[in-house]
């Protein structure tokens, strides 16, 4: 019955590409010509290191941050496919865009083996956007990424305050992760001696996953690396 009614479905609403509109294959949020502007963006160079963003690990810009690597698929600016898959998943559409951005992921770092053997957590969303919204888009993501590299996410950080990072500018970023950002002491034993990956939808200045990795770091992390979908470069 479940194939009946899925096949139903499909038929009553196929599935469209979430950029241009036109109708994709069943599981695919892209058309083929979508496809291949998003591979552009992909293999688009970063403006400082000069190799494609799906190889650039260019550090953030904040010269204390401790974190081992950076990681993200494509650059985030306005009018650009990366933009638009990320404001689906923060809008809570996550199939199957969630599970196409956790399979670019996956491609991204599995032939790395400090991610082979690494812990997967996430940066959590703002209560109050999990109620509007319905969900936690990097944990969702983070989820799907542990689903397709046999892993479990580990919940390691918690959130508290109301304060959206991206009306700040990067010193109020700074100083807001420290009042918002805290370990999740039933987890804490996890951190020590291991490599840990922290999964986020976008990474901006980078104040976040950076002041993230220092928490873990002091808590006995071997290393923090942060891996997002798309990075304003």
């Amino acid at each position: 019955m479940s194939g009946f009614l899925n096949g139903l479905k499909i038929l009553l609403f196929p599935p469209k590409c979430i950029k241009c509109g036109s109708y994709t294959k069943q599981d695919e949020c892209l058309c083929e010509e979508c496809r291949e502007a998003w591979e552009k963006e992909k293999t688009a160079k970063c403006n400082k290191c000069g190799q494609s963003h799906v190889k650039c690990n260019c550090p953030i810009k904040d010269e204390s941050s401790r974190l081992f690597g950076v990681f993200h698929l494509a650059e985030y600016k306005k009018d650009t496919l990366a933009a638009d898959l990320v404001y689906k998943i923060k809008d809570g559409e996550h199939s199957p865009v969630n599970n196409f951005l956790a399979e670019e992921l996956y491609e991204r770092l599995k032939d790395r083996a400090d991610f082979s053997e690494a812990l997967v957590t996430y940066v959590p969303r703002r209560r109050e956007a999990i109620n509007k919204y319905g969900s936690d888009q990097a944990y969702e993501l983070a989820r799907e990424l542990c689903r397709i590299s046999g892993k479990e996410p580990v919940k390691l950080i918690v959130r508290k305050g109301k304060m959206d990072q991206k009306a700040l500018n990067f010193e109020q970023r700074h100083k807001n992760v420290r009042n918002s950002y805290f370990i999740y002491e039933e987890n804490a034993e996890l951190i020590k001696g291991k490599r840990i990956f922290i999964v986020d939808d976008i990474i901006t200045t980078g104040a976040t996953v950076s002041y993230l990795a220092e928490l873990l770091l002091e808590r006995g992390a071997v290393s923090v690396s942060a891996v997002s979908v798309a990075r304003r470069t």
